[in-house]
């Protein structure tokens, strides 16, 4: 390899036209590099000032809440910018930063309220219509705080009494089971089906599991188990299943006679 001293004119001109070539290169990818942080910033920046509005549009909405069963969680979102080689994957700047959101929240249920930009489709484009709040996964917006919460507590007391009524029924069941008050017979807790659907669309009372006494005669009750607004459990016979006993006769009325002599 010549020295640098050694190069003609021409090939000296050529190596420097490959600096200035590579100057001008490493030159526009840092010009580059600093155009994307400063887009990329920008865009993080915007995220944030967005997460401030929604925090600030949750609390808002949260003092129009009255029954003291719910309450503002606040959670960070960490983020980064990142900005490498796409081929290499070579990191060339990453910075952390963090989106504060927030969502109301009553503990006892796990219920979640967002609030979150309203986007309406209009054609071709969408409107949006200012925060509002959302349950879950249910596509549906709501504006005031005095109607979400009406409609989650009246689902959350129904859970809360139906949660009591099968309090109150399994102890019942479990104190007939442990005491047997009746004579000549056995009690077991059982699975009534054709309640099931009773059961599913009512609010707390009625339940498919009751009980069934099992007779020494053989004879079988089935009871259901209601309880009562006052917390009461009540005993109602589903069914009655006697055994059917060997009719002993050579004519209709003897047979007859002999079914009117039958104990049950």
């Amino acid at each position: 390899m010549k020295a640098i001293t050694d190069l003609t004119v021409e090939e000296l001109a050529l190596v420097q036209a490959a600096r200035e070539k590579a100057e001008q290169e490493k030159a526009a990818k840092q010009a580059q590099l600093e155009k994307d942080i400063t887009d990329k910033r920008a865009y993080a920046a915007k995220e944030m000032l967005i997460g401030e509005q929604q925090v600030k549009a949750t609390y808002d909405y949260f003092k129009g809440f009255k029954s003291g069963e719910f309450e503002v969680v606040e959670y960070p979102l960490n983020r980064k910018i990142t900005i490498k080689d796409w081929g290499t994957d070579e990191i060339h700047f990453q910075e952390d930063y963090v989106i504060n959101s927030a969502y109301i929240y009553h503990a006892e249920s796990g219920r979640k309220i967002t609030v979150k930009e309203h986007l309406v489709s209009t054609g071709w484009r969408s409107k949006n219509e200012g925060y509002k709040m959302f349950i879950g996964f249910e596509n549906r917006a709501y504006k005031n705080a005095s109607t979400i919460e009406t409609k989650l507590l009246n689902e959350i007391n129904s859970k809360r009494a139906k949660q009591s009524a099968e309090e109150i029924r399994n102890t019942y069941i479990d104190d007939l089971i442990e005491t047997q008050p009746i004579p000549n017979a056995k009690i077991e807790k059982t699975y009534i089906s054709s309640l099931e659907k009773t059961y599913i669309s009512s609010q707390c009372l009625s339940s498919p599991y009751g009980i069934e006494i099992k007779y020494e005669n053989g004879a079988r009750v089935k009871c259901s188990i209601n309880i009562t607004e006052a917390g009461e459990a009540i005993l109602s016979v589903f069914s009655t299943e006697f055994p059917k006993p060997k009719v002993e006769g050579k004519t209709v009325m003897d047979k007859l006679n002999f079914i009117s002599k039958l104990e049950f």
